[in-house]
């Protein structure tokens, strides 16, 4: 099964630098990069929140990071699925909301990058790529949607949707679609204010 764990790592490792102007990109450039590299490696904060077809419960959950090697994700509903924390390489996780801290395993750079390179492949391979405006609370975002297939390990399909700021390019929302046999979830994100958050040490 496709848990919200394994979800939370994968959101985690599209989250790369992000340099080059995003005017001068085509639409299928914009979604690629957004697909891969989120909104970069700085400090961000967002509400996560997953459902799964046929399943009782909605999971919330708060991402904050500091870096791609120091975030914590927090269950919000229910309050009982605990924190996990990646901290300088190694994961831990908390039952007591972040009192006392388990070494759950060691982050695998290689395993990493060669998921972020596959990943980039078959997103590059993605189709029915649009770009327009929608406004959202009375404020125009630019939307980005395209669709990619998932050809190795958990093979799926992901429909995924993104909305930016449009003065700074930042994505201020997103949804992603996992459909496969006998399965099917949407996960959206939503980006908040970093403020005074903070990401615990072990």
């Amino acid at each position: 099964m496709f848990s919200t764990r394994c979800l939370m790592i994968g959101l985690a490792l599209t989250v790369l630098s992000v340099s080059s102007p995003v005017s001068a990109m085509t639409c299928k450039e914009r979604f690629v990069r957004a697909a891969t590299e989120g909104n970069g490696d700085g400090q961000y904060r967002q509400i996560v929140t997953q459902t799964i077809e046929n399943a009782p419960n909605v999971t919330v959950q708060e991402f904050i990071m500091n870096g791609p090697r120091h975030w914590v994700s927090k269950s919000l509903e229910p309050k009982t699925g605990g924190w996990t924390l990646l901290f300088e390489g190694t994961m831990y996780t908390s039952t007591d909301e972040g009192k006392t801290w388990r070494q759950l395993s060691k982050f695998d750079a290689v395993a990493a990058a060669t998921a972020r390179a596959q990943q980039k492949k078959d997103v590059e391979a993605a189709t029915d790529i649009e770009c327009s405006v929608e406004t959202v609370d009375g404020t125009p975002l630019d939307r980005v949607d395209g669709t990619y297939e998932v050809t190795t390990g958990f093979k799926n399909t992901q429909v995924h949707t993104y909305w930016f700021d449009q003065s700074s390019a930042t994505i201020v929302k997103s949804r992603y679609e996992t459909i496969a046999p006998n399965f099917k979830s949407t996960v959206s994100q939503e980006m908040i204010p970093f403020a005074d958050a903070v990401v615990p040490t072990p």
